[in-house]
């Protein structure tokens, strides 16, 4: 189970007790349980891209104390530690074509009528390429509106060949 940027910094804004907007203090709450209940059934992957992702939001976007930034950092380690979770690099015989993927993803959001301030970035569809790639992969964990609504990997799982879908999610407890 891959898990994107967005859910990791929901959960830790809500340990640490930065306010949330209550739908994503529920889904935190809901997938820090969850995490838990499923470690020994799934494996979590993060890609090595959320980890960079994941400090710039921190440094740049949450307006906390510097003591503060430094929990959150840390609760990703623990994150890691505690749930068996890894953290994956595109390798390089996968480089290549991960990246014509991601590319390929932006595209075909384009040319699917996303406006530019609604489309994924580069950061998303590359996180989205890497799990498509994974063909072990059938869950995606995000809160990221953008990546549950990509109509595009539809097409992409078809052109790759996977046999299992990809699902996307923001909520744990469902599974």
């Amino acid at each position: 189970m891959y898990v994107d940027t967005s859910a990791l910094i929901d959960c830790a804004k809500f340990v640490s007790g930065i306010k949330l907007k209550k739908d994503y203090r529920d889904l935190a709450e809901n997938n820090l349980k969850a995490f838990r209940r499923l470690c020994d059934k799934y494996q979590f992957v993060i890609p090595y891209i959320v980890i960079g992702e994941y400090a710039y939001v921190i440094q740049n976007k949450i307006h906390a104390d510097e003591n503060l930034k430094i929990k959150i950092l840390n609760w990703l380690w623990k994150f890691v530690q505690d749930n068996g979770a890894i953290i994956v690099p595109i390798t390089d015989s996968d480089l290549a074509d991960t990246l014509e993927t991601a590319n390929e993803i932006l595209r075909k959001e384009k040319e699917n009528g996303y406006y530019f301030n609604r489309s994924l970035d580069a950061t998303d569809s590359i996180i989205l390429a890497q799990a498509l790639h994974d063909f072990d992969s059938k869950i995606l964990l995000t809160t990221d509106s953008r990546m549950q609504e990509a109509t595009s990997i539809l097409d992409i799982e078809k052109k790759l060949g996977r046999q299992n879908s990809l699902t996307i999610v923001d909520d744990l407890s469902k599974i």
